[in-house]
């Protein structure tokens, strides 16, 4: 006798908004990071001293944001999954 234990459509409806919102933020958070990464290193000067100048701005205003998507689209993926079945033995 198998057991099939499905995941309630509640959960797994949030679990595909999180996804969704979290890929939103990730990608969008990401692709302002590397956009102000390219402008702040195509100025004047060396490639160490931009570097350096940009990375303490960009880390915190992008690199939250982009963990915080990351972050969704994790627990909206284990909100998706079947959930084990363990059978005593």
């Amino acid at each position: 006798m198998t057991a099939d234990r499905e995941r309630s459509p509640v959960a797994a409806l949030l679990g595909w908004l999180l996804i969704a919102v979290g890929g939103l933020i990730a990608t969008t958070a990401g692709a302002c990071s590397v956009f102000a990464l390219a402008v702040a290193l195509s100025g004047g000067g060396t490639f160490i001293d931009s570097l350096g100048t940009a990375l303490p701005i960009i880390l915190p205003v992008g690199g939250i944001p982009l963990a915080i998507g990351v972050g969704l689209i994790v627990l909206g993926r284990r909100m998706c999954a079947r959930p084990k079945i363990t059978t005593p033995d």
